[in-house]
């Protein structure tokens, strides 16, 4: 293989590459503030990349829905985590860093 091949090869590997560092990214997460959140599960989706949590709550009167990111499948589990953990109707109550624009 010449090097002009290894060089476009270890290009390519590089931009497909590149979109799995950003998915990692806490950019978008205010990890210096915590809300705290009480609602009931609307939504609990067991999948991978993350687990989604949707939990509606009412603030000031009105109803607000929060999705919450979790971790991947494989490592909930191991915090003891399962399909069955969360069903739609569970009254929670949850601590989690907020998005830094302000979406719930």
């Amino acid at each position: 293989m010449t090097i002009t091949r290894y060089a476009t090869l270890f290009a390519v590997a590089l931009v497909m590459a590149s979109p799995v560092f950003g998915h990692h990214s806490d950019a978008g997460i205010d990890t210096e503030s915590v809300v705290a959140i009480e609602g009931t599960v609307q939504e609990f989706a067991w999948r991978n990349p993350h687990v989604y949590v949707v939990v509606e709550t009412e603030q000031s009167g009105e109803s607000v829905e929060w999705e919450l990111q979790m971790g991947a499948v494989g490592g909930m589990t191991r915090r003891g985590w399962s399909r069955d953990t969360l069903s739609p109707g569970d009254q929670v109550t949850v601590r989690a860093s907020p998005s830094r624009d302000g979406r719930p």
